[in-house]
Formats: structure tokens, sequence, C-alpha cells
């Protein structure tokens, strides 16, 4: 899913799909609350700004591969697929670790 600004005209062809992306998506960023509010009484430009839209945009890129592979597996809480920009964590090995850390350090006084 390519958003780019050479793509852009392309959004007004496929509008239910903008208009997805944008309740979705744009909506999470700037706050359903807010989004929900203002969606029937201003215009769009009002209450989204370029950066919320672009942060969105961001986000969906990033963590596509990721959702799609957690979508394939119907596991919806990890994936092997790490995103695309970003440092992934897996916590299942993170709470490996942790616990593993505190096992040690109990045993030994810290001053």
């Amino acid at each position: 899913m390519c958003i780019r600004p050479d793509t852009l005209p392309n959004r007004h062809k496929e509008f239910s799909m903008y208009v997805d992306f944008v309740t979705y998506y744009v909506g999470a960023v700037i706050g359903l609350r807010h989004f929900e509010k203002h969606k029937c009484n201003k215009l769009y430009r009002e209450y989204v700004t370029i950066s919320d839209e672009a942060f969105a945009i961001l986000t969906v890129e990033n963590n596509w591969g990721r959702w799609m592979e957690m979508a394939r597996q119907e596991e919806w809480t990890t994936a092997a697929v790490p995103t695309k920009w970003t440092v992934t964590r897996d916590r299942t090995a993170s709470a490996a670790k942790k616990a593993q850390n505190r096992e040690a350090e109990s045993g030994n006084p810290q001053a």
C-alpha cells in the first residue's frame, strides 16, 4: 500500500478506501472522540493537520507487513515479521529475559 504524492490523485478515484483510511487510521491518530465530535460539523482541514495524516500514513506503512502476517496467522499479539522502520520487540522473549534477571538479582542484595 503505497501512498505518495504521485498516487494521491488516485485516492479520489477510490474514495471509499480513503474514507476508511481517514475513519480508522487518521481518527485513531487524532483521537476517536475528537474525530467523532468534529467529522460532521467542521471541514476536514480544520480538525486534522497534514502532520496527523502523514503520521497515519507512516504508521500504516511501517506496520503493514506485520499486521498482514498477524492476520494470516490469526495471532493478534505478535508476529515473526518485524516492522519496516522501527524496532519490534518480541514480548515473550522480553518477558522471559526480565524474569531471568529478577531471579538472578533476588539472590544478590543491592546497595
